[in-house]
C-alpha cells in the first residue's frame, strides 16, 4: 500500500547512456539519496503497486541548467539505456519506518492527509490534500506564505491556511485538526 512507503522521488526519463535516471525529488530531504543501498522502486500506479523491487542505489548528483531542483540516480544492475526505459515513472521509495524524524513543531504532509478539520467544535471536513503556494524554481513553498488544507466543506473545497497562530491541537493518531479559524474565512473561501 501506497502508505507503507515513503516516496523520495519518480523516475523520469534515462540520462545518459550508462543507465543513469533523471527523477522528479519528492521529499523534503534531498540528502537521502547520499545513501547508497537498497532502496525500493514502486510500479506506476496503473500497476499493482503491491510488488515492489528492491535495488541498489549506487550514485547520484544534482544537475544544472533545465534539470535544476531534480536528481540523477545510478542504480545497480541497471547498466544500459534500455534497462533505464523499463523502470521510467516508477517511485523511488523507503519503507515508512525510515522516515525522517522532524522537529517538534513540524509534520509530515502525508499525516494531514485524512484529518479532520474542526473550527472549534464544529467539524468542517475532512483534509483531502495540502497545498504549497507558488515557489521559486528549485523550492517546495513559498518563503512565508503558510501551506493550505485543502478541506471539502458541504462539497466543496475549501483553502484553508495551516497557521500555527490558529492552530489548537493536533492528534494525528485520532486523525484530528482542532484549530480556531477567524470569523468568515470558510465563507469567503467557499464563497
Amino acid at each position: 500500500m501506497a502508505e507503507d512507503w515513503i516516496i523520495l522521488a519518480k523516475l523520469l526519463r534515462p540520462q545518459g547512456r550508462r543507465g543513469e535516471l533523471l527523477a522528479e525529488v519528492l521529499t523534503d530531504f534531498p540528502e537521502r539519496f547520499a545513501r547508497t543501498g537498497p532502496v525500493w522502486l514502486l510500479p506506476p500506479a496503473s500497476v499493482a503497486a503491491k510488488n515492489p523491487k528492491e535495488i541498489n542505489l549506487k550514485a547520484h548528483w544534482f544537475p544544472v541548467g533545465r534539470n535544476v531542483g531534480r536528481v540523477v540516480l545510478e542504480f545497480a544492475d541497471v547498466a544500459s539505456i534500455s534497462a533505464a526505459e523499463e523502470i521510467a515513472g516508477w517511485s523511488v521509495a523507503l519503507p515508512q519506518s525510515e522516515r525522517m524524524q522532524l522537529s517538534d513543531d513540524a509534520v509530515y504532509v502525508s499525516d494531514l492527509i485524512g484529518c479532520e478539520l474542526f473550527d472549534g467544535d464544529s467539524l468542517l471536513g475532512v483534509v483531502e490534500d495540502v497545498e504549497f503556494p507558488a515557489a521559486e524554481p528549485g523550492q517546495n513553498e513559498g518563503p512565508d506564505a503558510p501551506a493550505l488544507l485543502n478541506v471539502r466543506v458541504n462539497g466543496e473545497e475549501c483553502l484553508v491556511p495551516f497557521v500555527k497562530a490558529w492552530l489548537v491541537k493536533m492528534d494525528l493518531e485520532k486523525k484530528q485538526i482542532m484549530m480556531k479559524l477567524p470569523a468568515g474565512l470558510v465563507e469567503i473561501n467557499l464563497g
